[in-house]
C-alpha cells in the first residue's frame, strides 16, 4: 500500500470513503489572547485559500484526495462589532473573513 500524496491517507482509499465529510471544515479554534485581529484575519485568509484547493481537489472518484482542512480562527462578538461598526478598522484588517467565521 501507497501513501496518497496530499492527504496522507493510505491508498487505495476504501469504497466507503466520505468525501463532503472530509470537505467539511472544522469548528473554528479559540484565538490566543494577545492575537492581533489583522494577524488573524491575515491567517484566515490563508486558511480559507487552502482549504478551497483541497475541495477542489477532493472529487468523488479521484485518485487522490486533499489535504484534510484546516480550521479557522474564531472571532470573539466585541470584533465583529467593532467590524461592523467601524469601517476604518475593516478596511485597515484588509478582506475580512470575520462574518465567514461565525
Amino acid at each position: 500500500m501507497a501513501t496518497l500524496s496530499r492527504c496522507g491517507l493510505m491508498a487505495p482509499l476504501p469504497f466507503s470513503f466520505d468525501c463532503v465529510a472530509h470537505a467539511k471544515r472544522p469548528a473554528d479554534r479559540s484565538a490566543p489572547v494577545d492575537m492581533e485581529i489583522e494577524d488573524k484575519n491575515a491567517e484566515n485568509v490563508a486558511i480559507e485559500a487552502a482549504n478551497k484547493t483541497s475541495i477542489t481537489q477532493t472529487r468523488v472518484g479521484s485518485l487522490d484526495v486533499g489535504a484534510p482542512l484546516k480550521a479557522m480562527w474564531a472571532n470573539s462578538e466585541d470584533e465583529v462589532a467593532q467590524l461592523i461598526h467601524a469601517p476604518e478598522l475593516l478596511a485597515a484588517v484588509g478582506r475580512s473573513l470575520f462574518l465567514c467565521s461565525k
